[in-house]
Parts: C-alpha cells; structure tokens; sequence
C-alpha cells in the first residue's frame, strides 16, 4: 500500500518493514535472544513468560449477553494469553506457542466480531481507555503473528475482528484535546501498523474527518496539548504521565514503523485548529516530546515528592516504578543521564518487588512482554541535580534550585534544592483548564523536614459524593474562598465535575507578577481578579532557610466574607477546650468536622498553630489573630480509594484544617510557617505594618540573627528585603 498521501512532515516511509513491527521489531526479538543467555533478569522474565504461557483462560461469551465484570475479564484475559503465546514463539521459535497462539486468536476473534458496540465505543472490555488499551493488544498480538501467515479462514475471521476494532476507534467521542484522544490514537496505530495500512497511519498522526466529526491527530497533541513548558494541559502530574505514558508508547510504536516521533519538533501551535479544548498557545518554537520527560523532575520537592495539586494522587518519585518502562523507552531514544537517573533512583526507592529478580520498571502486569522492548540490561548510573540550571521546552526554566512553569501557571520555589529538610513551596496560579482540576487559584503547598506538609482534598473515586462536595471546592484548597461560594467555574451550582473555563466562555487565568530565585530568599508573587467578581487575589510567597513567609492579599470595593484555609496531614496542638464553631451547611464547608472556635489566652501580636509531626512540629504564625476570627477543623475521611489508577497517595490520617476568616472590604493575611524539633528555637513574626491596598512591611525576627525587613509594594513588585 503505497499510494501518494499529504504528508507535509515527511513522517510515514513508502515501505513498511516486516512483521512484526507494531509492538516490537525483529531487532528487539533479536537482542532479546542473545541477551536471554547472559542477562539473569531477562532469563527470569522469559521466564514469566512461558508460565504464564501455560495459563491457558476458560473463555466463551454469548455476544447477545449483557457485559459482566467477568466477560470483560475474559477477554482481556484471552488477550493477553493469545499475545503471550505469540511473543513466547517469536523469541524461542517453539512450534507449540504458536499454534495456542493462533488457536486463542481465533476463538477471541470470532467472539469479539459478533459483540455489538453499544455505549459510544464499547464492544467488550468497557468502551473509553479501556476498549482502546484492548485493541492496541489486539494489533501487537496480530502484528506478531503475521511473519507466519494465517490461513484464508482464520485471515477472514481476523479480519473482520480488525473491522470490528476500527470501528471501535472511530465511535470514540473524544476527538480533540483529550488524553482519551491519545489512547484512541495508540489503538488506530496498532490496528493499522498491523494491517499495514498507511493511511490509517497517517490518520493518527495529522487527524481525520472534516467539521464538528474532524479528529485531531498526534502531532496535534505534541504541538499543543504538551504545553510551552512539557507539562500536559491538564495542568496535574498524574494525568501528565497517564499521558507521557502513552505518549512513549506512541512513539516506541512509530519507530517500529519507520516513523521518527522522539527526536523530530513540531511548530508549536499559536492558534486554534477549529475545536481546541484550552487556550495555551505558543509563543512560536518548536516543541519535542523529550521536554514531557524533563519537567517532571524540576517539579520534585527536594525528598522526591511531587506536588498534589489537582486530582494527581502521585506523592512521589517511587509512584514512577509503577508506570512502567516510558523512561527507560525516553532513555533509549534521547540518551539523557537525567533519565537514567530516574531508572536507577527508581530501583533504589523501589519497596518489595512482586517479581523480585526484574528490575522495579518491570514490576507491571505486562513485564513479561514489555522486557523484550528493551534493548538495554543495564542502564548507567546517570545524573540529576536540582542545583544544576536548565531550560525546560520553550518557557520553562530552572535556576537557583527554583523552577518556573509559566505556561502550566506555577512555580517552585526551593530554598535548598539538595538538602531534604530544607523548606519549599508551591504556588499554582494557572488556569482552569481541565475538569481535573479544583478551583484553587492561587492555591500553595509547602514542604520542610523532608515531607510534605500541606495537603489536597481527596476522595475514594470520581463517583464519591465527596468528590464533588468537597474535592471541586475551594475551601478544601490552601487558597482563599470568598463569601463562601467556590472559585469559578464551579460559582453556580453544579452537579459535575467536570466544569472548566470552556464550558463557560470566560477565563480564569491567573498572572505572574514576580519570580526571583537568585537570591537567599526566594520569592514569587501572582495573582487572580477573574474568580471572584470584583475581587483581587494577589499572593506573595517568600522561601528562606528557616521559614516560609505567606502574604495573601484580597482587594475589592465590596465587603466580603474572606476565607484563608491550610490543609495539613496531621493533628493540631492546641487546648481541649476551645468552644464549637458552626461553618453552615455551603458546598464543602458542611463536610469539614469537630470545628472548634480559637481563643487567645492574652493579648499577642500573633496567633500560634501547630502540628505535630513525627520529625517535629509545624507551626503557623498568624499576624493580628486577635482580629479575625479563627477556626480549626477536621476534614472528611473518605471511603477506601478505587478510582485512581497510578496514586499512590495514602494519607496517614485524615487532614486538619486552620481556617482564618475576615469581613472587610480588603484583607492581608500574613503567615510565618517553621518547622523544627518540639522547643526548638524558631524564626517569630515580629510585626506587620500596612494596609491590604497599600505597601505591607514584615518584621521576622530569626533566632541570633538580625532581623528581617520584608517590604511587599502594592504595585505588584516582588518584595524587598531591608
């Protein structure tokens, strides 16, 4: 099939190469023979492999029936025998294994034709993710046994299983910016590099259809949906490597087929194709895949933690060994030591192993198929270092152990990138442009001791009631709620959880005023007048050795009700006998616990909260308590987590919460957090001296120190230190 097709990147060869080529090529099953004898871990999983061979499913489905859990189980265990089976013959050329291959394949084959498509795009194994995860399978198993031909009869009942897949794809109703897009494209690939079918290939890559029906292509994703900075739109870290996943995966594919994806760039897209999802466009450049490896890593906190911000669920560097082989794919592409330092730091921080003989990117259920993508058995020992500056794709940068996403909308701010104890910060400021987020402009986590300290809202799945009540609003952020309505798009009353700026027609989008990390105390500053109607969120967050300095301003010609909230892991240390508090029945206030109303015991400049951790406590000083009104609460427990493949986020207990409340037209608040050993001689707030909408003085006084002079400016400056 090599007829003349539109394509202006010179991507798709004239010629395929042979079977198999889809999940793997010739070389790889090669490689993976002459290494078998010498490579104990590639012994252990060929290992795997042929016991898991010998595990031959009970499989029969009457395709008039209703889908179960079982049948769906069913056929994806019948999948995943028949490609074992097929891999198993490739690499050792046993006779047998082909022949229960084949055998697998027809009977799965012919069952799966005559299911009905019903609910958009499901037809056996659930529709959405999951029916494209299955016919990506579907091609690999295929494509790996078509070096050997199939009989008319078997060629006929395979065919028109592929029809059947095809259409599948086609049904799915994600067709733009959606990393349901992106598994649909990995299913079509696999499909058409099966089939040999150059124009479905080309397909995936450049889109397909016209108008409203139009599907957007890979390369479209890699121009736009990776954002300027490498951090996928959906501006949160689990949902960037579901993505990268399968990203990597797409790009492993197309090089089998003769197509370059991993080190080709693409124009980064500056306008909008016809029915974007997000507004993040340019600035012009060109874009590569590899800066979506990078950026994660400048998003660690200095113990290997990541920010939780949105639904990520992913706490930490470790969570990575669960995703399987993408780095070790990016490594074998780009040759980066930053990504052979995740494969080594992975197998350091790896717990128990399932299948202790592999190495801990191989701990998936598909280890023993994905092993023989490797062409490596050893991987050097790499480096990464958060002290060492670099450029991350086309606007992010990392200095002074600092990193700064501007497209995603945050900033992380380090005060000792090296050194686990020392504090950061993490401040969003972006824009709402995914259902996976909450509206929390603004909102900041914070880390010291070697740990996370602050926390996000949580629930057991999508479909928990706390999921909408609580996790979609704002005071379940460490932000500020006004007159206790959450942040738009979820001011109205909703009963989704999908709400974003494009439902809506109005942006969110925060701005950047300030970021300095050049200096001992690091800085940055953003804020947000499109949430709240007439109100400004204007957040300064300062980062030293001993401290992190919070000023949070909200600005208006209007009295408001102003909410300041932070989320903490852990219990407070305060007396028994504080009086209840009643914070009402609003979405997501009604869900926070055992409120209790603070009470200074004498006149102080500041009000002193803590929680105690394990390694010591974590203390937040609140300027002019006194004044405001101060509450602390419990937040929700949800039911056990079911609904988040890839998290790894365990909360030891549920969160505290110290809400501080102020009626007034404008407000400053001001926090001084430290975190020391229980006695420990700590930096103090000294003094506040200003107004909200004017220049703001703060006086810290660091144990046998000179004092600190911190002047904020009103006019959206960083501030300065005297």
């Amino acid at each position: 099939m090599n007829e003349a097709l539109a394509d202006p990147l010179g991507l798709i060869p004239l010629a395929l190469p042979a079977h198999p080529r889809v999940f793997v090529t010739r070389a790889h099953i090669e490689s993976t023979r002459e290494s078998a004898g010498r490579c104990a871990w590639r012994r252990a999983a060929l290992a795997l492999l042929r016991e898991r061979c010998r595990r031959a499913p009970s499989f029969h489905d009457d395709p008039q029936a209703p889908l179960t859990p079982d049948t769906k189980g069913a056929y994806n265990a019948m999948l995943f025998y028949t490609t074992r089976n097929a891999m198993a013959f490739n690499v050792t050329r046993e006779s047998q294994y082909h022949r229960e291959a084949v055998r697998s394949f027809r009977q799965l084959s012919a069952s799966y034709a005559r299911r009905p498509l019903t609910g958009h795009d499901c037809r056996a194994v659930g529709g959405g993710m999951y029916e494209a995860a299955f016919i990506a399978w579907f091609g690999c198993a295929y494509d790996l046994l078509a070096a050997e031909g199939f009989s008319d009869a078997d060629q006929r009942v395979l065919d028109e299983a592929l029809d059947a897949c095809v259409e599948v794809i086609e049904a799915n109703p994600h067709r733009t910016c959606s990393n349901h897009n992106t598994w649909g494209f990995r299913a079509a690939l696999s499909v058409a590099g099966a089939k040999g079918d150059r124009r479905g290939i080309h397909a995936v890559l450049y889109g397909s259809g016209e108008g409203k029906q139009r599907r957007y292509g890979f390369i479209h994703q890699l121009r736009h949906d990776l954002l300027a900075d490498g951090i996928e739109w959906e501006h949160n870290l689990r949902h960037h490597f579901l993505t990268l996943e399968v990203y990597a995966d797409l790009a492993d594919r197309c090089r089998n087929l003769g197509i370059d994806i991993w080190h080709r760039t693409f124009a980064s897209a500056e306008e909008n194709e016809g029915a974007d999802r997000h507004r993040d466009y340019g600035p012009s450049g060109q874009k590569s895949l590899k800066s979506a490896f990078d950026a994660p890593l400048y998003q660690l906190f200095p113990s290997g933690e990541f920010p939780l911000f949105g639904d990520s669920r992913v706490t930490h560097l470790r969570a990575l060994a669960g995703w399987g082989i993408f780095y070790a794919l990016a490594y074998e592409a780009y040759a980066d030591p930053r990504h052979a330092w995740v494969i080594n730091r992975l197998e350091e921080l790896c717990g128990p192993k399932v299948q202790p003989e592999l190495p801990a990117i191989l701990q998936t259920a598909a280890a023993d198929l994905d092993f023989v993508r490797l062409h490596r058995d050893v991987w050097p020992r790499g480096h990464f270092s958060l002290s060492d500056d670099a450029r991350i794709g086309l606007t992010g940068q990392h200095r002074g152990g600092c990193t700064l996403l501007p497209t995603n909308g945050s900033a992380l701010l380090r005060s000792a990138p090296t050194e686990p104890a020392a504090p950061a910060a993490f401040l969003f400021w972006g824009p709402h442009s995914a259902g996976h987020q909450g509206p929390a402009a603004l909102n900041l986590e914070l880390y010291a001791g070697g740990r996370r300290l602050t926390d996000a809202p949580w629930s057991g799945s999508f479909d928990d009631p706390l999921h909408l009540n609580w996790c979609r609003t704002t005071i379940a952020h460490n932000t500020v709620t006004v007159d206790e309505v959450s942040m738009y798009p979820y001011d109205q009353p909703t009963e989704s959880i999908w709400e974003s700026d494009e439902y809506h027609g109005k942006i969110s989008d925060g701005k950047l005023l300030w970021f300095c990390p050049d200096i001992e105390f690091k800085s940055v500053r953003a804020f947000n007048d499109r949430v709240y109607s007439g109100v400004r969120l204007d957040r300064t967050v300062v980062v030293g050795r001993e401290f992190v300095l919070d000023l949070f301003r909200c600005l208006s010609d209007q009295e408001h009700l102003y909410d300041w909230a932070m989320h903490c892991p852990a219990e407070f240390r305060t007396p028994d006998d504080l009086p209840p508090a009643d914070l009402g029945v609003a979405r997501g206030y009604r869900y926070l616990r055992d409120a209790r109303r603070w009470q200074p015991s004498g006149k102080r400049p500041a009000g002193a909260f803590t929680w105690a951790f394990p390694a010591g406590d974590w203390k937040a000083q609140v300027w002019d308590a006194a004044s405001a009104q101060v509450i602390l609460a419990r937040n929700p427990v949800p039911g056990p987590e079911n609904g988040f493949p890839g998290s790894d986020h365990h909360p030891e207990m549920a969160c505290s919460t110290l809400l501080v409340r102020r009626h007034a037209r404008s407000a400053a608040f001001v926090t001084l957090f430290t975190f020391a050993a229980t006695g420990q001689l700590r930096p103090q707030l000294a003094s506040v001296k200003g107004e909200a909408a004017g220049d703001i003085l703060i006086t810290i006084n660091p144990p046998g120190r000179q004092e600190l002079n911190f002047l904020v400016p009103v006019n959206g400056t960083g501030p300065t230190l005297s």
